[in-house]
């Protein structure tokens, strides 16, 4: 009896949803949060523009050239703002 109780009781453990989250990581459906859009843009950065094949390396990457490159990419947006309104 002591045994089925126990098989009874890990399974039941099992069963049981927890909601553990790497670190950076983001919730679905819980809005988009400062931090949560900073990791999303920090994710973006190092997948499709500081990589192996990629153009720019990480050494490459400093707080000046980020700066540079997310007014590069604001003023692109207005621009294509300005042509669809």
């Amino acid at each position: 009896m002591k045994h089925a109780l126990g098989t009874l009781l890990l399974c039941a453990a099992g069963m049981i949803a927890s909601t553990a989250c790497a670190s950076g990581s983001i919730l679905a459906g819980t809005g988009i949060s400062p931090r949560d859009a900073y990791t999303l843009g920090k994710s973006v950065t190092f997948q499709k523009l500081v990589c192996a094949d990629c153009p720019l390396q990480a050494a490459d990457l400093d707080r000046d050239r980020a700066e540079s490159l997310r007014a590069s990419l604001e003023a692109r947006d207005a621009v294509q703002a300005q042509k669809l309104g």
